[in-house]
């Protein structure tokens, strides 16, 4: 039994030896597993690592890439911005030269409009005038009947202050300013009181309306034409005896001939207003001579023209596209005794300009031009040949024609030596203005 138990005992102790290394060994098996999988899940973990990191490096990459998009569109935004301010630089550049070439431009028209405004104040303005010592028929105005008669002695006066006081000539007052003010009665320059004097409104006076209507073929309160003006201006400076040299020549059938012109220009110190009478046109004016109109006008030579609308005279001095300048007599002030030391002269100077359209421009007219001695009838005839018949256009119909050689028989019959019986005056004294 003894034995018995021995072999039992043994038989246990065995069975639990054999438990205990099957236990091992799951246990190391489990323990080799377990290294398996720690080496497995290690792996994973890696590959998952550099997972991780293959991610992260997209990452970078990607964020680079974005920092690489950012710089380019930083880079874009700053070459965007250089190019705006380069724009900016260019407008503000082209703005700038605008400014500069607006203000040039200003600065030069004002320069044309203080020219203009100081030639226009300068020339003596002569206009209607009432109370004046009565003409032979009894008028004392010129109201509504002496327009001509006053446009044509702007245009003389004109002529006589070139001979006189010289193109430069200004009249030291005739500066624009914001409020006209009146002219003092000694305040005009000694050398153009005498020139008004000569166009005062009394029998005495060589150049005043009375002298040119008594050398008329008109009677007292008739209205003249341009033709008749321009013959009793001729008529007045030839029996002048103080006329200085100048003369007055008056072209016949829309024909100026040079060498009757010259004729006039013997003395030294003489000069010659060549006066044309033309007319442009049946009732209206044809508008092939608005061309040469300009382009007479535009010469320095140029006197003015005795124009105007039917029956109603103007001064015209000039052109602004369109438009024609004039002075205008229709205006009718108070006689002046010029024949006093200081008269007042403030009614013999113009301070507006006015324009009409050449459409409404009379045909009959009288142009006026101005030759002085020396080489001034030359350059005269060589500015009318370059108008009249410029070589580009040939076929342009002349205003007038200027001949070599001379005339015969130009001078028209004299005036008779007793005038038509006077007309009787009714109210001249209320006439006005038309």
């Amino acid at each position: 039994m003894l034995s018995l138990c021995s072999l039992w005992s043994l038989y246990v102790l065995s069975m639990v030896s054999l438990w205990s290394l099957y236990a091992l060994s799951m246990v190391s098996l489990c323990s080799m597993v377990s290294l398996c999988s720690l080496w497995s899940l290690y792996g994973v973990s890696m590959v998952f690592l550099c997972s991780l990191y293959g991610l992260y490096a997209l990452s970078m990459l990607s964020l680079c890439s974005l920092y690489g998009l950012y710089g380019l569109s930083m880079l874009s935004m700053l070459s965007l911005c250089s190019i705006c301010s380069l724009w900016s630089l260019y407008g503000l550049s082209m703005l700038s030269m605008l400014s500069m070439v607006s203000l040039c431009s200003l600065c030069s028209l004002y320069g044309d409009l203080l020219r203009l405004s100081r030639d226009v104040r300068s020339r003596p303005f002569l206009s209607y005038r009432r109370g004046f010592p009565a003409l032979r028929s009894g008028w004392s105005s010129d109201g509504g009947w002496g327009c001509t008669l006053r446009s044509a002695q702007m245009l003389l006066a004109q002529g006589l202050l070139l001979h006189r006081l010289g193109r430069d000539w200004t009249w030291p007052e005739a500066e624009p300013e914001p409020e006209p003010r009146p002219l003092r009665a000694g305040s005009a320059p000694c050398a153009l009181r005498p020139l008004l004097r000569c166009f005062g409104d009394h029998p005495r006076a060589p150049l005043g309306l009375h002298r040119l209507v008594a050398l008329g073929s008109g009677t007292d309160g008739e209205w003249f034409g341009p033709g008749a003006a321009a013959h009793s201006l001729r008529r007045a400076v030839e029996t002048w005896p103080d006329s200085g040299g100048l003369s007055v020549y008056v072209a016949q059938d829309c024909t100026v001939y040079r060498a009757d012109v010259a004729a006039l220009l013997r003395a030294p110190t003489g000069a010659v207003i060549i006066l044309v009478p033309v007319r442009l046109g049946g009732d209206a004016l044809n508008p092939i001579y608005v061309r040469g109109i300009k382009e007479l006008l535009k010469l320095e030579s140029c006197l003015g023209i005795i124009g105007g609308k039917p029956r109603h005279s103007l001064y015209f001095i000039g052109f602004q596209d369109d438009f024609l300048l004039y002075l205008d007599p229709h205006y009718c002030q108070p006689y002046v005794d010029t024949e006093q030391e200081n008269f007042p002269l403030q009614s013999f100077q113009c301070r507006s300009l006015r324009k009409m359209p050449f459409g409404k421009m009379d045909p009959s007219c009288t142009i006026g031009f101005y030759a002085g001695a020396g080489t001034g009838l030359d350059a005269l005839c060589k500015d009318l040949s370059r108008v009249l018949a410029p070589p580009t256009a040939p076929e342009r119909y002349p205003l007038f024609t200027l001949v070599e050689g001379g005339a015969q028989g130009m001078e028209p019959p004299p005036p008779p030596e007793t005038p038509p019986p006077p007309a009787t005056p009714s109210g001249a004294e209320g006439f006005v203005f038309l």
